[in-house]
């Protein structure tokens, strides 16, 4: 889907400086959504608010804007009467699901029926603002839910918020390794990667190879009997399973 340039400029002002003047101009100039915002025309379940805010602060922070229907292009519908949340029960609902470390707030916007914008007139639209720390990267959902994963990471990808793939976490990872925020265990996760793209490639070349054992009985070699039990190749799979559950231990992230 096409974004203006025009909404890519009213979505940076708006979340730069979240006011009733820059809200106007980004529905004003509105033609979709896109990574860095999600738009929906009332109050989704508490746990999906939860898996949005997760999917916009490891994406790099944005916003949540209720009150708009996304039909290709936004119309500045409104929240319905008696739509609107209570902004502290909301925020204790939905802090079970996230950490302590990711910030977030809810904003009220009303617009007068005399505003200069036709299609807002008269209208409240809410708004969840989603912060990005990278050096807090990766957030985590910190609790189950049969829609939700608990030690899982959220992202938003191709306009939805989604579970992220290996590809997805490394490049989360990536982003707080180039904040400078690396701590020790991160340094540690980073080696680990490398070390397993290594495993990985050495895999890899067994497949172009003859296995020794027909090597050997091409040439009437028997093994020796202080020779291992295990192949090489058994051994690096084996490193290569246990590389990946260390990864996902230091990360958090079950292994059931």
């Amino acid at each position: 889907m096409a974004i203006s340039k025009d909404f890519h400029g009213g979505f940076s002002r708006f979340f730069d400086q979240p006011t009733r003047d820059t809200l106007r101009d980004l529905l004003k100039y509105g033609s979709g959504e896109a990574n860095q915002f999600d738009f929906k025309e009332i109050w989704p379940e508490k746990h999906k608010i939860a898996k949005h805010i997760l999917a916009l602060a490891n994406s790099g922070g944005g916003a949540l804007i209720i009150g708009v229907k996304d039909n290709g292009d936004l119309e500045a519908s409104g929240i319905p009467p008696g739509g609107k949340i209570d902004k502290t029960d909301v925020a204790k609902q939905v802090s079970a699901y996230l950490p302590r470390s990711l910030k977030f707030d809810i904003l009220d916007f009303d617009y007068p029926i005399d505003s200069e914008y036709a299609k807002i007139k008269g209208k409240s639209f809410q708004v969840v603002i989603v912060n990005c720390d990278e050096s807090e990267l990766p957030y985590l959902c910190c609790k189950d839910h049969p829609e939700l994963k608990s030690n899982v990471v959220y992202i938003r990808k191709r306009q939805e918020s989604t579970e992220a793939n290996h590809e997805d976490l490394q490049e989360v990872i990536n982003r707080r390794l180039k904040s400078g925020a690396s701590t020790p265990s991160m340094i540690s996760l980073k080696e680990d990667l490398d070390q397993l793209k290594t495993l990985y490639k050495e895999m890899d070349s067994f497949s172009r190879l003859i296995p020794i054992e027909s090597i050997n009985r091409l040439l009437g070699y028997k093994p020796s009997q202080y020779a291992p039990e295990e192949s090489l190749e058994e051994f690096v799979a084996e490193l290569i399973r246990l590389k990946k559950e260390k990864i996902k231990r230091d990360l958090g992230i079950s292994l059931s």
